[in-house]
């Protein structure tokens, strides 16, 4: 059952409050999301980002030389690892890492599994469509990956509350934004935005985790990307919750299931689940 408007609702400045208490974000992570592939020393600064967080840089060694890649060598070290994957694919490698990393520490697996197939689905299919629109992959990767960012934290930091919505099938995400904002005094889009500029996320991230159901006027390029690969996540059975029109989007699941795009998320899911 939808919870009706005569449900308490916790104060917004509560929920900003429990928000603040959640646990920063690698900070290793924030200074890569950071960087710039287009500076002149990424590869300097990669490597020294990584030598101050040897646990991250395992993680990605061990994903470098994963199936995935294909590599015929091994790759031992970072420098290796830069100079075979390259600045962007690195990347995108360790936000996967960190963001995979921050689950696994605030929210039991099984309760956000699906929610992070649609990151991971929507974080491959942006990455996709900036690509063949000339842009940048990497950083489309990463607005996909972590778009739907508030929607983990209100439930990390709003558990009791949030929970039931993530078990209700509704009829539109506009009705998911209407039962945040009455439960919670906002919605996940604006508590994604709040977290990634707490955290330091480059102004880019915030505005797709902000506005990625609904670019306002004047929004940037990457925003209406971002919009876009959520919906194809939908569309590919990857869904960040419940809607009452999934039954009948079954046949355009089956239609990806051939696709190597759909392939690649599978991949990806099972690489860091």
């Amino acid at each position: 059952m939808i919870p009706t408007s005569s449900d308490s609702q916790i104060p917004r400045s509560e929920t900003f409050g429990k928000l603040c208490k959640l646990p920063p974000f690698r900070a290793a992570a924030v200074q890569i999301l950071a960087l710039s592939s287009e500076d002149d020393d990424a590869m300097e600064r990669l490597e020294n980002i990584f030598g101050s967080d040897p646990a991250m840089a395992t993680e990605l060694l061990a994903a470098a030389n994963s199936v995935e890649f294909g590599l015929r060598c091994r790759i031992s070290s970072i420098r290796h690892a830069l100079s075979i994957l390259g600045v962007g694919r690195t990347k995108s490698l360790a936000a996967t890492i960190a963001f995979s990393g921050y689950l696994r520490n605030q929210l039991p697996r099984e309760a956000v599994r699906f929610l992070w197939a649609h990151g991971i689905a929507t974080a491959v299919l942006a990455e996709h469509l900036a690509t063949q629109a000339g842009g940048s992959g990497s950083l489309l990767y990463t607005a996909g990956l972590t778009h739907d960012v508030g929607r983990l934290g209100l439930y990390a930091s709003s558990r009791e509350t949030y929970e039931p919505l993530l078990n209700l099938e509704f009829r539109s995400i506009d009705e998911v934004n209407y039962m945040e904002r009455q439960l919670l005094g906002v919605t996940h889009c604006v508590a994604g935005g709040f977290l990634t500029h707490t955290w330091g996320f480059p102004a880019i991230l915030s505005e797709c985790a902000q506005h990625h159901h609904a670019p306002p006027r004047g929004a940037a390029d990457e925003t209406h990307i971002v919009k876009e690969a959520c919906l194809l996540a939908d569309s590919m059975g990857f869904s960040e919750i419940r809607i009452q029109t999934e039954a009948a989007d079954g046949d355009a699941a089956k239609s990806w299931e051939n696709d190597p795009l759909f392939e690649k998320v599978l991949c990806r899911m099972q690489q860091f689940s």
